[in-house]
């Protein structure tokens, strides 16, 4: 600096100070083009001196006004635990919060200068360059599940479904396959002790799942047919293989007596074992007595 005075109104006027390294600092105003000289005999004095008018001619420095500074704000928009606002000094560059939002049944994918998404996205934790003050909305993905079928030993199970939240999906109607089995419904178990859901039922749960197909071993009915005899005698359920034919209990028509029963057009005596296969009627055969 110049040791020569100069009349007030040839010169700039700035409040200066002393910090405690000795170095002289502007208060309000930043000088440019001048480099602060420590002050060796104020080091570690500080509280001897609290100010300084400094005279400076307009061609020995230059000031400048203030930096700026810019806030920046974040807007959870719907969600909750958005970031506190940051501060921006205007020329350099900011690193945005990593904090994110949260919002149930929604994730969190990136931050917006618009609340619709048809602005500037940024991640959280990227550098923000832009001058001026600004909102930074949060943007975020509804949550999607995949529902899975599994045929449980059977074929044929429906493709994978996706449910997404809030929204209940109607499961598909497709129903697997199983020899010698019924499929009886979905089941969020393989052994049944979970929940259970029909083909074509409504899943609510938002959540992922894997559904497992249901079955019972299928069984047939045996039927007795008197073929002009009287008398009956009932129905054989839950038959599946193996059958011994029963001694009949049917009255025989007048001047008849009971010969075999007929299975599928072959006569077969009581106690021969037949294979039921399906539903199966068994009808008497009479001869003369």
């Amino acid at each position: 600096m110049s040791d020569k005075s100069c009349p007030i109104n040839q010169c700039k006027r700035i409040n200066m100070y002393v910090d405690s390294q000795g170095i002289m600092r502007a208060n309000k105003d930043l000088v440019k083009n001048y480099i602060p000289t420590p002050l060796p005999t104020l080091v570690g004095k500080p509280e001897r001196i609290t100010a300084l008018d400094v005279r400076i001619t307009a061609d020995e420095a230059e000031l400048t006004p203030s930096e700026k500074v810019y806030t920046i704000t974040y807007n959870a928009n719907d969600g909750t635990g958005a970031p506190s606002a940051q501060n921006k000094v205007e020329g350099t560059t900011l690193t945005l919060s990593s904090t994110t939002p949260t919002r149930t049944g929604y994730t969190f994918n990136s931050w917006n200068t618009r609340a619709n998404g048809s602005g500037t996205s940024y991640a959280p934790g990227a550098t923000y360059a832009i001058d001026g003050n600004a909102t930074l909305y949060a943007q975020w993905t509804i949550n999607t599940y995949t529902i899975t079928y599994n045929a449980n030993e059977g074929t044929g199970a429906p493709a994978n479904q996706t449910k997404t939240y809030g929204t209940d999906l109607t499961l598909s109607s497709t129903v697997p396959t199983r020899e010698g089995y019924t499929f009886t419904g979905w089941n969020t178990a393989a052994n049944g002790s979970g929940t259970s859901y029909a083909a074509g039922g409504t899943y609510s749960a938002n959540e992922a799942a894997t559904l497992y197909a249901q079955w019972t071993l299928t069984t047939y009915t045996v039927s007795f047919d008197a073929n002009g005899g009287t008398g009956t005698m009932a129905d054989v359920t839950g038959v599946l293989g193996s059958y011994e034919l029963p001694a009949c209990t049917f009255t025989a028509p007048a001047s008849k007596e009971f010969k075999a029963w007929s299975v599928g057009g072959s006569e077969k005596a009581v106690g021969v074992a037949i294979e039921i296969t399906a539903d199966t009627t068994i009808t008497a055969v009479w001869q003369d007595a």
